[in-house]
């Protein structure tokens, strides 16, 4: 099952913890788990991003190389020169970095990126691996 990143439930069963030692990891309260899980409040973009880290680093420990997002999105060299992603040699964090710039498109927030990059291959091939 590949997990929802605006679903906790689903991104906690992916990483196969309780609700306490996922209150542990995102150093929060485990009523506060509850709360995201049951939709009594909406998942906050930091809780929800440190928790598609905790996705992405079980993902990344297995894999030999991973293919940086401007060879796999066929970017362009002036889209590579704007892009915080390619100066800082993170194909593989483009998703987080607020700053990366996909196809010349920079994405000004957390929701946003997570809106696009979740379609994409860079961010999909570890969401389809967790």
């Amino acid at each position: 099952m590949r997990p929802q990143l605006d679903n906790l439930k689903s991104i906690r069963l992916s990483l196969d913890v309780s609700q306490s030692e996922m209150a542990k990891l995102l150093n929060i309260s485990v009523r506060a788990v509850q709360s995201y899980e049951q939709g009594w409040r909406p998942l906050p973009a930091h809780v929800q991003c440190k928790a598609a880290m905790m996705l992405f680093l079980t993902w990344r420990k297995d894999q030999k190389r991973v293919v940086p997002c401007w060879e796999l999105r066929g970017c362009s060299d002036d889209s590579k020169r704007e892009c915080s992603a390619f100066r800082l040699n993170a194909g593989d964090f483009c998703w987080l970095l607020a700053d990366a710039c996909c196809r010349g498109q920079k994405l000004k927030n957390w929701e946003a990126r997570v809106a696009r990059c979740s379609k994409c291959d860079a961010m999909g091939r570890w969401l389809k691996g967790a």
